[in-house]
């Protein structure tokens, strides 16, 4: 008998152990496609600063300006006959955010509760779906039909002015034979969906109109004002709008302006006062005081030119407010990347980043690092991309070809440089030119890992051994859920597919045949493999990669992958500098701008001596 009872726990301890293993069923894969969405305020007469509903929408909805309505698109559809996850990804300081509005699906979605980091950083609230009469709730996930449509329902949230998309998530088994689309069944590492059916080209939307608090001498924008707003009484007094008074709660008041001075109030029909606070500043602002370059980016100045009470009644409640600095000189700020999205076009390769930046009319540059020949250096910047303006609300997209990369260089940097708004704005004709407006002040750099669009190598575990037959997983950078799952050869060999890799930022992770786990950056996937890549002459940017058949199995790297994220910032991470070396461009323009005005000077110069030559001439 006891044995028998050593051999059944024997047998229960090996398969609980067995968990750990190889032998785990692969999780499933995930799909994503873009949703058409509707935005309940007309978008056109939003931006004259009206509020106009848009009938698309029920009419329990229209004129709503946080509630969406979402429908599949033509090109891109769900999967049918399949559970739907909707989820809304915003654009934060940290790139890409994406969440079902619920703990509990997105914990089955992503494995974490990305809503809860979303309240915390961006005061998200959530506030429901509901079915197309726009009354009815309804929940996630939704169920597509045969075709792979679903809806239309709508979606209505709150947060402090990100842009945000939607988007639809399926879950599959990718190791079936299975017809998903109706043109035959597909083998392991080798489904492929329509170019176009993918998360790439999301329409970007921006709702909660909202005004900036700046410095009225150096017009950049105030950090931690605090702004109240009153609201009007029965009486006639103003008192603080407290969130109970306002549908769904959804304000915050008083607000403290970030980096960007901006501040949001989305309120009924009514009229009101701002009130504005700072320890160093004034309130209100001498109009006396105001530089004259204002008017190229801010608007409806409070309350010197609008008066003190708003009176909001179908239209925009915005005002930007200027400070006067209580020392008598304008004070200056750090300029920081305050969101953005940072995507993949995997049709054409391209990276793509769209964002907006703290300070208005400053200038973007994307740079590219050049990775080492093993897994324990630091990439270091090779060169400059492009470079970009931001408009006078800061916001730019931007996008580079990767496919001409070499195989050592990836995209690694995004950097921010603020511009002189007081004297450089006059010249935006000359320097625009050259792309850039004046020498920055300051500036901050964000690191990002790059995005392949097919992926084909060795896996190596923290000490720089090949992995043979271990288990390979592609995470979202915010989910701790699988994308994709595939496996390494005996060799430690693996390929995936570009329509098996997402368009947003991702990670991979290893686990052995025995269970050890590696997480590794796509930065040090592409250091682990950058003699193979270049052998081969593989491009992990080219949707067209194709898989090769590996020339011969790798040494062991003896590396340690954990050293190398140890030594790097972690992507998302930004530095900041209030002195930087000159931009190569401006110098360029400084330098011809001097030898134009030199050469002016020798012209005249000669000029005037000829003609005192002459006249002595005449005169003798």
């Amino acid at each position: 008998m006891k044995r028998f009872l050593l051999l059944i726990l024997g047998i229960l301890i090996f398969f609980c152990l067995g968990k750990n293993t190889l032998a785990e069923t692969p999780q499933l894969s995930q799909h994503w496609v873009c949703l058409n969405v509707d935005w309940c305020i007309d978008q056109t007469a939003f931006a004259e600063g009206k509020v106009v509903p848009n009938p698309a929408c029920s009419p329990a909805s229209r004129g709503n300006g946080h509630r969406v309505r979402l429908t599949a698109k033509n090109d891109a559809k769900p999967l049918p006959n399949s559970d739907t996850y909707i989820v809304e990804c915003l654009s934060t300081t940290n790139g890409d955010q994406c969440t079902t509005g619920n703990t509990a699906d997105d914990n089955l979605v992503y494995g974490k509760d990305n809503s809860a980091a979303l309240k915390i950083s961006d005061k998200y609230q959530f506030q429901g779906i509901f079915e197309a009469d726009g009354t009815t709730s309804t929940t996630n996930p939704q169920k597509s039909n045969a075709s792979g449509d679903i809806g239309p329902v709508e979606w209505q949230s709150y947060s402090k002015g990100n842009a945000r998309k939607f988007l639809a998530v399926n879950f599959f088994d990718a190791s079936k034979n299975t017809d998903y689309l109706g043109r035959g069944g597909q083998q392991q590492n080798t489904f492929s969906f329509d170019a176009a059916n993918n998360a790439t080209n999301c329409i970007a939307i921006s709702w909660d109109p909202y005004g900036r608090v700046f410095d009225s001498q150096t017009l950049e924008p105030i950090p931690q004002a605090v702004v109240v707003l009153q609201v009007q009484r029965r009486d006639g007094s103003f008192s603080q709008l407290l969130p109970s008074e306002v549908l769904g709660g959804a304000i915050v008041n008083p607000f403290i302006t970030k980096e960007d001075g901006s501040f949001s109030f989305v309120v009924p029909d009514g009229t009101y006062k701002l009130n504005v606070s700072d320890p160093n500043y004034q309130f209100p602002s001498d109009l006396s005081k105001l530089n004259s370059n204002y008017t190229k980016i801010y608007s409806d100045i409070y309350p010197g030119q609008t008066g003190d009470t708003v009176s909001q009644h179908g239209t925009i409640l915005h005002r930007d407010i200027p400070l006067d600095s209580k020392t008598g000189a304008g004070m200056s700020y750090p300029v920081k990347l305050m969101q953005y999205f940072y995507e993949l076009n995997k049709e054409t390769g391209q990276a793509v980043v769209e964002g907006r930046t703290s300070h208005p009319f400053s200038v973007v540059n994307l740079y590219s690092d050049k990775v080492g020949a093993t897994s324990n250096q630091t990439p270091t910047r090779f060169r400059l991309l492009t470079s970009q303006k931001t408009d006078s609300s800061g916001k730019f997209k931007i996008a580079i070809d990767q496919t001409t990369f070499a195989k050592d260089e990836i995209f690694g940097e995004i950097e921010v440089r603020k511009s002189n708004l007081i004297n450089s704005l006059g010249l935006n004709f000359l320097f625009g030119l050259f792309n850039v407006y004046a020498q920055p002040t300051s500036s901050t750099v964000v690191r990002v890992n790059p995005i392949p669009n097919n992926i084909q190598g060795y896996a190596y575990d923290q000490n720089g051994t090949v992995m043979p037959n271990a288990r390979v997983g592609i995470y979202l950078s915010f989910s701790n859920k699988p994308y994709y799952e595939t496996s390494t050869d005996q060799n430690g060999y693996y390929a995936i597919d570009t329509n098996n890799l997402p368009n947003l930022p991702y990670r991979l992770q290893y686990v052995s045949s025995t269970g050890v786990t590696s997480n590794v950056s796509t930065t040090q996937y592409v250091q682990g493999n950058q003699k193979y890549l270049a052998s081969n002459k593989i491009s992990i940017y080219n949707p067209s990669g194709g898989v090769q058949t590996p020339t011969a199995v790798p040494q062991n790297q003896n590396q340690n992958l954990n050293q190398t994220s140890a030594r790097l910032p972690a992507a998302g991470s930004s530095t900041t500098s209030g002195s930087q070396s000159a931009n190569p461009v401006f110098l360029i323009a400084a330098i011809l701008l001097i030898l134009i005005l030199v050469v002016t000077g020798l012209i005249l110069f000669y000029i005037r001596r000829k003609n005192q030559i002459d006249n002595s001439t005449e005169i003798n």
